[in-house]
């Protein structure tokens, strides 16, 4: 048995595991924030304020079961993957309908031996525009005041806005033929964590894959929510819903990479569900956007220093030169655009700590010309690393040209940044060199090119404090009478913490990092949050449909051979930070799709999406510059299933297509729904829900009837 047992452990691993296959489900209603902001009378909150352009909702018809349903379904006909393709299932939600039974055990119909398979589901036909939905009848206990609504048009039954009808493969590929006999996904199950319950799933899924208990089949995560918030809260505008579903296993054309992540978790009471009679959460907003934002400097910090441990970063280099973009998780867009603010700043005082750090040193060695050289050393970074991913892009030179005048023409900004001065004054420097064409923050800049924060951010020793090689005391809470003696390990992260959270509640240098970061944004963040700020908070489905957006945007030709950094938080507190690298295929042919980036229409160059071989002849992570000294390089052909590559991604999404679809509700509309589903969950059972069947696409799940043992019915329609 023990032979056994270690014959299995032994046996080669799979390799660049990640993200097979993706889709997105949202439904066909939407209201507008400017709606909103007249209804409220408060022009600009939520379009500028809030940075969001409309919000998905749904009627009582539909809920997580049902989203989740349509999402799985809807990818496996779309990709034409058979049931018997996987072998494990999780999925995320935070609004479940049950304490006891999870949500994939609903999915689990999707996947019994008997059912037909997905794929063979008949095409959705063109229909006629049916009228607009009216409020059914329903019990007098559950009756509402929902007004009918007032836009003449509604979606047809097979709107592609719901990204489900069931149709052939939209990749052109057939499913596998089953097996004589197998299973269904009975590992995994339900992950419930806020807005963090997708990441974790996903990193399960991808944790079972690698694993010794793999059986060859690939794993599907699920991710499906339904934001609600009361009337008259100010939260009420950054609602939504949606689902996300992913396959994930090896060979694929968004590699999880294995290094590159950093995490997060703490315990913290700024987002919470107490009440089970009703869909609304307990809400700190002003804890919630802290926990979001320190998060993202804590995994940074963690990320840094677990590359640079592995010899893959070096002291006072930063992470943003090395990503082509970065998705994350979006309450709001503007709070997304403050995350990647303190991710550019947390780059900063890595580099402002090289910096000090290498003068410090250089002065123990003793002379004022060491002290100097080091320094400037420092702050120029250490040569690129090959092993790095750095793509190429069409500012790569404009840049270098840039850095090399300002060179020539004795300009200096060492040790601007370190004077003291008032906080509205930190950012002037930096914000207007970004005004004046001074080379932006780009991915395709090698990390010596990238401009630096020209911030005034005090003292060195104000901001960081350093641990030293033997023993530092840590002062104690106020009123706790000094401070306690800890060992060099302990110090360092005291010190790491302190630069997470550094200057945290400092309102004028989170708006100086905003400003600042403004056309960083553009090149990283933009197309990844388009989709967001048109669909809302999706939950657990948010950052995946960050992920989804990148993609439609950019396609093969702006991701293929280069590197993406992906934020996910979950209030409560738990966040990560990980690192995608993105295969595309030899001959891929995918456009973008309207990207703001400037390097989503140039292929890879110079040879930088080549990988290193194994001797097994399994793909590895696509590297940069070639070989690093460790074997030779060669170019990724990309997936060998034609099924699951980026151009299939993008093709299935459809994004643009199914926006258009959706039909604009009145802000009216959208209250009168929103009271039927919270009556929903206060009526009396049995229950027929009152949505009218109009609103629901061909090929959606919706919830069709509650009987008196509150057990629920689902079927597609």
């Amino acid at each position: 048995m023990m032979e056994r047992l270690m014959h299995r452990a032994a046996q080669p691993r799979p390799k660049a595991v990640g993200i097979l296959a993706l889709e997105l489900y949202f439904p066909s209603q939407k209201v507008l924030m400017t709606d909103m902001e007249a209804a409220d009378g408060c022009p600009g909150k939520y379009t500028v304020g809030l940075g969001q352009e409309a919000m998905a909702f749904c009627s009582d018809r539909e809920d997580a079961v049902s989203q989740a349903l349509t999402a799985a379904a809807a990818l496996m006909d779309k990709y034409g993957v058979g049931p018997w393709e996987i072998g494990h299932l999780q999925v995320a939600t935070e609004s479940g309908l049950d304490r006891s039974k999870s949500i994939k055990s609903h999915l689990m119909a999707l996947f019994s031996p008997a059912a037909p398979a997905a794929s063979t589901a008949p095409a959705a036909p063109a229909a006629p525009q049916p009228p607009p939905p009216q409020p059914s009848a329903q019990p007098a206990s559950c009756q509402t005041n929902a007004p009918t609504p007032t836009n003449p048009t509604s979606p047809a039954s097979a709107s592609p806005a719901t990204g489900a009808a069931a149709t052939p493969s939209s990749t052109g590929a057939a499913a596998r033929p089953p097996p004589t006999s197998w299973g269904p996904p009975a590992e995994g199950a339900d992950v419930v964590h806020a807005c963090f319950g997708g990441t974790a799933a996903l990193l399960a899924a991808a944790a079972w894959v690698e694993s010794s208990r793999w059986d060859g089949r690939l794993a599907m995560v699920v991710c499906a929510d339904v934001a609600l918030y009361a009337p008259g809260s100010a939260a009420r505008a950054t609602g939504g819903c949606g689902a996300a579903a992913m396959l994930v296993g090896p060979d694929a054309p968004l590699v999880l990479d294995p290094l590159w992540y950093g995490t997060h978790g703490q315990h913290a009471y700024d987002f919470y569900k107490p009440l089970g009679s009703l869909p609304y959460p307990t809400v700190d907003g002003a804890l919630t956007l802290s926990q979001y934002l320190g998060s993202v400097g804590h995994c940074a910090v963690q990320l840094a220093q677990r590359l640079q441990a592995a010899g893959e970063l070096q002291p006072g280099e930063g992470l943003l030169p090395h990503v082509c973009a970065f998705v994350g998780h979006a309450p709001l867009n503007k709070l997304l655009r403050k995350g990647l603010g303190r991710l550019a700043l947390m780059d900063e005082l890595r580099r402002r700590e090289a910096v000090a750090a290498a003068a410090a040193a250089a002065a123990v060695a003793g002379t004022a010309a060491a002290v100097a050289g080091q320094a400037v050393g420092a702050a120029a970074g250490a040569a690129k690393d090959t092993r790095l991913l750095t793509p190429a892009g069409p500012q790569r030179q404009e840049a270098a040209e840039a850095e090399v005048k300002a060179e020539e023409g004795g300009e200096s900004r060492e040790g601007a940044a370190l004077e003291g001065g008032a906080a509205g004054e930190w950012a002037q420097e930096w914000v207007q060199e970004q005004h004046q064409g001074h080379p932006s923050h780009s991915h395709a800049l090698a990390p010596h090119l990238v401009p630096r924060l020209e911030l005034d951010l005090g003292g060195l020793d104000e901001f960081l404090p350093r641990p030293s090689a033997g023993t530092t005391t840590v002062p104690m809470a106020a009123g706790s009478g000094g401070g306690c003696s800890v060992g060099p390990a302990a110090a360092a992260a005291a010190a790491a913490a302190a630069a997470a959270e550094w200057r945290l509640s400092d309102k004028s240098l989170e708006g100086a990092l905003v400003e600042g970061t403004a056309a960083l944004w553009q090149e990283l963040g933009e197309d990844a949050a388009w989709l967001q700020r048109q669909l809302g908070n999706s939950y657990t489905a948010s950052v995946w449909q960050g992920l989804a957006s990148l993609v439609w945007r950019r396609g093969d030709a702006g991701l293929a051979g280069r590197r993406l950094l992906l934020f996910s938080f979950g209030s409560g507190t738990l966040a990560a930070l990980l690192g995608f690298v993105a295969r595309g295929c030899s001959a891929g042919s995918s456009s973008s799709n309207g990207s703001s980036s400037s390097a989503a229409a140039s292929n890879v160059k110079d040879g930088s999406s080549g990988c290193h071989g194994n001797g097994d002849g399994a793909k590895q992570l696509p590297v940069a510059g070639g070989g690093n000294g460790d074997g030779p390089a060669f170019l990724d052909p990309g997936p060998r299933d034609p099924r699951f590559t980026l151009e299939s991604i993008q093709r299935v999404l459809d994004l643009d297509a199914r926006l258009a679809a959706r039909v604009v509700r009145s802000v009216a509309d959208f209250n009168g729904v929103a009271a039927q589903v919270e009556a929903s969950y206060r009526c009396p059972l049995p229950y027929t829900p009152v949505g009218d069947l109009a609103a629901v696409g061909r090929g959606v799940y919706y919830l069709a009837a509650v009987d008196e043992l509150g057990r629920r019915r689902y079927e597609r329609k």
